[in-house]
Parts: C-alpha cells; sequence; structure tokens
C-alpha cells in the first residue's frame, strides 16, 4: 500500500463524477452532496435512492470518456473492472482526481471512514488495507464522541472569536485553553452550553489584574 498524505477538500460548488448507478454510487454521490459539490452520476441504470437525491443530475447512459469535463473529482463504483480501468485511464489523462471503489492502487486519494460532529471531522484510514477495521474503530469514536460535541464544537469556536475580538493576543491562550481543557470545558459537560458561555463572558468581563510596581 501506498503512504497518503491526509487532507480535507473543499468540493463547494465543484462538479464532480460518480460512475455507477448502485448501492455504492448512491452512498459516494451522497457524501459528495453534503461536501457541497455539484454532483453528477453516469450509468445505464439508477438505484431507486438515486430518486430521493434531487441535487444529482443523473446521465442515464454508458459512461464515457466526455463525462469528465470540468470534473474536480470523480469516483468509479461500478460492478465492471473495465470501466473502473477505463474511467482511472481517462482522468489521470485529464489531471483528474480519481478514486476507484476498492481498488487502492487505482486511486489518487482514498475516502478514509468518517466520523461527523457538526463541524467535526474525525477520519480514520488503514491505507486501503481493511476498510472494516476503519469502520470499526469510526464506531468506537462514535461512542466515544456522541452526538452533542456538535453544540460543544459550535460553541467553542464561537468562543474563540469572541475572545479573538475582546482579548488581545497575549492574553487569549489562557483562555482558550481554559475552554477546552478547564473550568469552561467542565461546565459544557456538567451544565450545558449556557452555563459554560456565562462563565467564559463572565471572565471577560473580568477587569485585568492591577501590578503594583513599588
Amino acid at each position: 500500500m501506498g503512504k497518503y498524505y491526509p487532507v480535507c477538500l473543499d468540493l463547494s460548488g465543484k462538479k464532480c463524477l460518480v460512475v455507477g448507478g448502485g448501492k455504492v454510487a448512491l452512498h459516494k454521490a451522497r457524501d459528495l452532496l453534503s461536501a457541497g459539490a455539484d454532483v453528477t452520476a453516469a450509468a445505464p441504470r439508477f438505484d431507486r435512492g438515486f430518486q430521493r437525491l434531487k441535487d444529482v443530475k443523473l446521465l442515464r447512459k454508458a459512461y464515457g470518456p466526455a463525462d469528465l469535463r470540468g470534473c474536480a473529482v470523480v469516483i468509479a463504483a461500478t460492478s465492471d473492472p473495465e470501466v473502473n480501468k477505463q474511467v482511472c485511464l481517462d482522468a489521470r489523462r485529464r489531471k483528474v482526481l480519481v478514486n476507484v471503489v476498492d481498488m487502492p492502487r487505482m486511486c489518487d486519494f482514498i475516502v478514509p471512514a468518517v466520523l461527523r460532529r457538526g463541524d467535526m471531522t474525525i477520519s480514520v484510514s488503514t491505507g486501503g488495507a481493511s476498510p472494516m477495521l476503519a469502520r470499526k474503530i469510526k464506531e468506537d469514536l462514535g461512542k466515544r464522541y456522541p452526538a452533542c460535541y456538535a453544540r460543544y464544537v459550535r460553541f467553542s469556536g464561537e468562543m474563540r472569536r469572541l475572545a479573538r475580538q475582546k482579548l488581545p493576543a497575549g492574553k487569549r491562550g489562557k483562555l482558550l485553553k481554559d475552554i477546552v481543557y478547564g473550568r469552561a470545558w467542565s461546565l459544557l459537560n456538567s451544565k450545558g452550553v449556557r452555563a459554560a458561555r456565562q462563565y467564559v463572558l463572565k471572565t471577560l468581563r473580568k477587569p485585568p489584574r492591577k501590578i503594583n510596581r513599588d
């Protein structure tokens, strides 16, 4: 297996192509949509689940190289190895990032198992060696970081922005650390966002300590 450089792609508004119309292709199209991509899918037939993806443009035909025009990313998810191979070759000629499902050697990138909690994203990859193990680790992490972490992330971001507005750079560090390690974090877990926010706002209102220079 190759070594990979972990990276998060901004696909907002970018054209992405999914080649295939089955369950796996449906899953890939849904994930791309959730990232804000402009998604097209090409296949002679589509799983009925595609009907619920109103924002996906469906090309009801066999894949052709012209389908790659303007694409930033293509994912090949058909049951035909020859079609998948052709998608890989065409994409690389056109400098389009390609992923062929379950074929790491045909991929410019691999898609990790992903746990999302609002703006927090945790990715787990085994470099293509064992996707099943990656899924198990993701499930374990899901128990460690439940859905409430979406609120925690939102709160932390809000307080960080406030600290940047109210405090000079040299004085932010202590408060920012408190938000995720100290009293604010304890309140967040025990009493919720409102109590933690009140504590941080009270901290920000405290006048700076006077230094006795005598």
